[in-house]
């Protein structure tokens, strides 16, 4: 008789469907731009833009207070490392959301990839791996909606956005910490090896996207909406000297995690 198949682990089974849960997540993003941008449309034609904004930019003010009361609720051993983090977040957000951001229904970015990363971690990744999958992933779709959407898209690269989904992926990375067993996650920084393929893959992507004429401004400027509001366009530079101060970020809290007890101590 030949033996039975040997079942796969279920740690490894409910892994492999957070990991799918990312991917679904992410597909979501990518597919429902435009019906997205269709359903604000109408709803401000109905209620009014500036009543639509304010309950959105409202909404996802709330979320982000649930976000950093969960942050403060975490377990006492992790609570000082978290609260720096979130402090550095919420900052982060609220110079974007004053500098970055024209409309409240922006603030999505936050969430998706905020969801793509914790997902990602819960799928078995490390932090700073989810990390940059998940602005990897931000990217495509940036190029995505430039390249292929017909309406809804600025003429050059959203390099602001790039830097929302980045600031969004380090979120959902700050609550995996918060209430993930440390045991359960590969909380490891990513190997010499792999950041030099890292580092060759966005060095490809910029040169290719270079020759497309994708990178954008040269220089930050400032531009104005036609309802008058000012906000910063940022370059390609600018996007990656923020962006690399958030996996600085993302690498001090993985750091942590790898030294962290797993338990209170005494």
């Amino acid at each position: 008789m030949h033996p039975a198949p040997e079942c796969p682990h279920p740690a490894r089974v409910i892994a492999a469907w957070w990991t799918v849960l990312a991917v679904a997540v992410y597909l979501t993003t990518v597919t429902l731009h435009l019906p997205v941008t269709d359903l604000v449309d109408a709803l401000a034609k109905r209620y009014g833009f500036p009543a639509l904004d304010r309950g959105i930019r409202t909404g996802f003010a709330g979320l982000g207070a649930l976000a950093l009361a969960a942050l403060w609720l975490a377990p006492r051993h992790r609570r000082t490392v978290l609260v720096v983090t979130g402090a550095v977040l919420a900052v982060s957000v609220l110079a974007a959301q004053r500098l970055l951001v024209v409309t409240g229904a922006e603030a999505v970015h936050y969430l998706q990839y905020g969801l793509v990363s914790l997902f990602l971690v819960r799928g078995g990744c490390s932090l700073e791996t989810a990390w940059l999958a998940s602005l990897g992933l931000g990217v495509v779709d940036e190029a995505y909606q430039h390249v292929v959407l017909p309406r809804g898209t600025p003429g050059y690269l959203d390099w602001n956005d790039i830097v929302l989904n980045g600031i969004g992926a380090a979120c959902g990375l700050a609550l995996a910490a918060a209430w993930l067993d440390t045991s359960a996650v590969r909380s490891g920084s990513t190997t010499p090896r792999l950041q030099w393929l890292i580092a060759a893959v966005l060095l490809a992507g910029c040169a290719l996207l270079a020759a497309c004429g994708l990178l954008g401004t040269q220089c930050p400027r400032f531009d104005v909406t036609p309802g008058g509001r000012e906000y910063l366009v940022l370059s390609a530079g600018a996007a990656a000297v923020l962006l690399g101060l958030a996996w600085f970020l993302v690498r001090y809290l993985s750091s942590w995690l790898a030294s962290a007890p797993t338990r209170p101590r005494a």
